[in-house]
């Protein structure tokens, strides 16, 4: 198959799941009394469900169980758990969203949810084996999509056109600065003995070991985000407090935990052990340094170099839609900067994902070049 053939398949694939998990997340749980659904103070539950969760549909949870979770084992764990809350807070305090609230209809319900939690995840498998693309960030730009325009509209409505030109410049600003980000890297170079076979696969070659810029990747902000939101979600669903995602303490937590999340995150994302040892199984080394330990330190020191403002910058980009609604005065879209910053990094990811395969297919002659 040539490799345009090749990649239009993996597209059409990604689609017909993202077409299969949106209808899902509009599609009401059994049980459900659709013409009573209502919204939410809570922005955010919109930008991690897609809007599904409170429309109680049945992928309601969308990928906001294995974000929690981190892990797809634990991921289904959490899908059950979180869908017997859901159905019990629905049971409790909103018994007019439901036909009927006697044990079956309650279990069949959560069951639904549940299972509805695993088919995203499996939807997600296929994306990332067969499709383009990070599953999981593909159905979360997928959800954040869904719901941008509505927010978007919200800020014009309630702010006016400047403040929606605002949100725009900022957006442009990211598609500018993001990229860049993404793909800044450190390149250590590498060399390999001349009886090595990773010398003889490709003698003469430019060998490096890449070192990127933001090794913390997206998750710090969705780490933030379900921790800072967690009290807000239970005070909502109990009725012990008023939630305001707008407050000050709010404003200045989130980009505090993105730093302290990137920073964790980067700790374990690239281990110069684990690089070095490989680098010495494999005959190479890098020049100048002796292989083993001082390879490992040096690696260390050029990793703590290279990332120490990588979650600075997270924390920036994080805090800069925050106060410019601040600023502006919208009280309830606080999120929709988040909303831009999580989707044109998942934008521009799925992009240097298939220009990557596009590649990689050409340098193994799968198609002449002219």
């Amino acid at each position: 198959m040539k490799v345009r053939d090749r990649v239009l398949t993996r597209l059409l694939i990604t689609l017909l799941a993202v077409t299969v998990f949106r209808i899902g997340q509009n599609v009401p749980a059994p049980g459900v009394n659709a013409s009573a659904l209502t919204g939410t103070d809570l922005g955010v539950i919109d930008l991690l469900t897609g809007g599904a969760l409170l429309d109680l549909s049945v992928f309601a949870l969308g990928v906001l169980p294995v974000m929690v979770a981190g892990s797809r084992r634990l991921a289904l764990l959490a899908g059950v758990l979180m869908a017997a809350g859901v159905v019990a807070v629905a049971a409790v305090r909103g018994g007019h969203l439901l036909h009927d609230r006697d044990p079956l209809t309650l279990v069949t319900m959560a069951a639904c949810i549940a299972a509805g939690a695993a088919l995203t995840l499996r939807l997600a498998d296929l994306i990332t084996s067969a499709g383009v693309g990070d599953g999981i960030s593909i159905l979360l730009f997928a959800q954040i999509a869904a719901v941008l325009p509505s927010q978007l509209n919200g800020v014009r409505e309630s702010a006016g056109v400047l403040a929606l030109g605002a949100v725009l410049l900022i957006a442009l600003a990211f598609m500018v600065v993001l990229p860049a980000v993404d793909q800044a890297q450190r390149r250590v170079p590498v060399q390999y003995r001349r009886d090595s076979a990773s010398y003889r696969r490709a003698p003469g070659a430019a060998v490096y070991i890449p070192i990127r810029l933001n090794q913390a990747g997206l998750s710090p902000i969705m780490y933030a985000l379900v921790v800072l939101y967690a009290p807000l979600v239970a005070a909502d669903a109990t009725g012990l407090a008023d939630p305001d995602e707008t407050a000050l303490w709010f404003v200045a937590a989130l980009p505090v935990l993105v730093v302290l999340f990137a920073y964790a995150r980067i700790a374990v994302a690239f281990d110069p052990n684990e690089v070095s040892t490989g680098l010495w199984k494999s005959g190479g080394f890098v020049p100048g340094i002796r292989p083993g330990r001082n390879t490992a330190e040096y690696l260390a020191y050029v990793r703590a170099r290279v990332n120490a403002p990588a979650p600075l910058f997270l924390g920036l980009v994080t805090l800069a839609p925050l106060a410019t609604f601040a600023l502006l005065g919208i009280d309830d879209l606080a999120l929709t900067g988040t909303s831009l910053l999580i989707a044109l990094c998942v934008a521009v990811t799925t992009v240097k994902h298939t220009v990557g395969e596009l590649l990689y297919r050409r340098r193994l002659n799968e198609i002449p070049t002219k």
